[in-house]
Formats: structure tokens, sequence, C-alpha cells
């Protein structure tokens, strides 16, 4: 049995909560069960697992640090991930309690900042091979890009050649929770840069406090032809609709690298800083800096107009930062969780 600690809500958004889903479904079809606990998520997101058959188990936010929560609930010789980037997961008396009656531990982690001693640690994350972890001796690292896309309809994906003129389909997306109200921040920046566009998809998460601005903003927009995509199940069209995109360092950064698509990325929150930073200085992506730092919006705008204008988007490795991006991450990862079971 194989059980997973993920959160959704609206201050981390939903990619722990939906990589774990979809690791769980993948598990099933390989003939391994799988369970769901929770601490902090909110009802509606806690009847979808329901709905998909999975069993749920509750444990209370402020015993969520204790062992004896999860030894009443897991079985020895099970395995259960922390996907999270609360460091109180990596290490400490949870883990060691939880080893020591031979129940296997993993965690996510996108840094090398915290001491680890789970069994396992998997950061999918680009710049992971280049960190220096202080692990224990016995914890297996997997460790790049080959674990990184979890979603399943991304799977044997062809390469995709961009080439783009003005005028142009441009994508903003900035994930599913967007705490940083770039969203709004970028729909006024676009409506000033005229008929430089041809058409801006907008996509967002049910967990964006910003919903109903955004979209009485998108019905004010009237020089650029818009779409408003709320939790949409039709990103893959999407993405090959798109000529270039305004984004976060996300999972959706990662998830456009597989379609080509020339980025100008900025850092919405401090862990993404670091692997920003790194792709931008390998010019996979053009970097708008970081969301604390960003201008107003009139100097955003003439600054896109800039880029757009230029040949800088042009001259970004977006075919080389395709090419390190496994599409079959998914199974990569269930792979390695069905080795560390046997």
């Amino acid at each position: 049995m194989i059980f997973f600690k993920a959160e959704a809500n609206n201050k981390i958004g939903r990619g722990h909560f939906e990589r774990s889903i979809a690791l769980a479904k993948e598990l099933i079809s390989a003939g391994i069960e799988s369970s769901f606990i929770f601490s902090d998520t909110p009802q509606p997101l806690i009847e979808k697992i329901l709905e998909a058959g999975f069993p749920v188990h509750i444990i209370d936010i402020n015993k969520q640090l204790d062992s004896s929560s999860y030894l009443n609930i897991i079985p020895q010789n099970s395995l259960i991930v922390f996907d999270t980037d609360d460091n109180r997961f990596y290490f400490g008396s949870l883990i060691d309690d939880l080893r020591k009656r031979n129940i296997k531990t993993a965690c996510y982690s996108i840094s090398d900042l915290y001491t680890i001693s789970t069994d396992i640690l998997i950061n999918p994350n680009i710049v992971s091979q280049i960190h220096k972890y202080n692990t224990e001796s016995y914890t297996r690292k997997y460790l790049g890009t080959q674990y990184l896309i979890y979603r399943n309809e991304f799977r044997e994906l062809a390469p995709k050649f961009k080439e783009y003129y003005t005028p142009l389909n441009l994508l903003l997306i900035f994930g599913n929770a967007d705490s940083n109200h770039l969203t709004m921040y970028f729909l006024d920046v676009i409506e000033k840069l005229g008929n430089i566009l041809n058409k801006v998809n907008i996509v967002a998460g049910i967990l964006n406090p910003d919903l109903e601005k955004i979209k009485s903003k998108v019905n004010e927009i009237k020089n650029i032809e818009t779409e408003l995509h709320i939790n949409t199940n039709k990103i893959i069209s999407i993405y090959e609709e798109t000529d270039v995109a305004i984004t976060a360092a996300g999972m959706a950064m990662w998830e456009m690298a597989l379609f080509n698509i020339p980025q100008m990325v900025i850092a919405s929150s401090r862990r993404e800083i670091e692997y920003a930073k790194y792709l931008s200085d390998l010019n996979y992506i053009y970097s708008l800096g970081v969301f604390s730092d960003i201008s107003s919006s009139d100097e955003m705008a003439k600054k896109i107009i800039g880029i757009l204008k230029s040949e800088t988007l042009k001259e970004l490795k977006s075919e080389e930062f395709q090419s390190i991006i496994d599409p079959n991450g998914i199974k990569n990862i269930v792979d390695v969780l069905i080795g560390e079971m046997d």
C-alpha cells in the first residue's frame, strides 16, 4: 500500500494534490493500492478523491507532525509519500518514528536547503542535479526532469517546432492559486499591447482569489480577442494554439516546454527564483523578474512590446529546453515507487 500526504488550498495551489492523484491512478493500473491523508484541504477536493474510489484519512492539522496519527492508519511495510514544500515532513521525529515501524518514507523537495532523512528523495526540477543534499546514507535520490511531467495526457507527445510572426496568440497562465494576483496584473498589461496580439487565452484555476475580477476584466477588454478558461480540461489544445506565453516558473512552464513555446517567465514565489534564473541563464526562457519587484503595468507593457518586436524570443533555446523534458514522467515515478516497495 502507498499513502500520499498532500494538500491543496488557496495558499499552495493544487499541484501537489493533482500529482498525487495522477500517481495513485497510475499505481492502480499497475496493481498497487493507494490511499490519501489530508489535514488542510477543502471538502470538495476531498470528495474528488473519494469519487475516484480512493480511501481518505483526515489528520487534525495540529497533529500532522505526530507520528501516532499516522501509525493508527498506515500498516507496516507500506510507503508514505509526502508531496509538500513544507520541510517539516522531510526529517525529524515523524520520519524517524515511521521508519522504526517499518514504514518507508518519501518526500518531494525542490531545494537542498533542508536536511532530508526520508528513505526516498524525489526532486524533478532541473536544478536538482547540481544541488548538494544533506541526506542520510540510506536515502535514495531520484533527481531530474525525467520525473517531472505527471499529466497522463502528455505521454508520447511528438516533438513540435514553433515559428511565430505577429500578430500572436498569447497565453497567460499562473497556476491554480495565483496568490500574487499576477493574472490581474498582466490583464492590465495586455490591454496596452495593441495590435501586436491576435488573441489572448487566459487560464485560471478555481483557487484563484480573483476569479470574479478576472471575469469582469476579460469582458472589459475590447481591443484584443480574449478567452478565459477556468479549471480547463482542454489544456493541450490551448498549448497547441499558443505562439508565446507569459507564465510563472511553475508546472505550466515545464509543460509548455514540451510544446516548444517561447516563454516569458516571472518567478511567482521565493522558491521559483533559483530555477527561473537557472533556466534564464541557459537561455531556455526569458525572465521577467520576480513577482515582488515588478514594475507598473505601463512599464511592463513597453518591455513586452520590445521583446515581441525584437528577435529576443526567437533566440531562446526552446528546442533544447524541450529535449530535456520527458513526457512519460508519471510512469518513471511510478516505476521508482514500485521498485522501492519490492
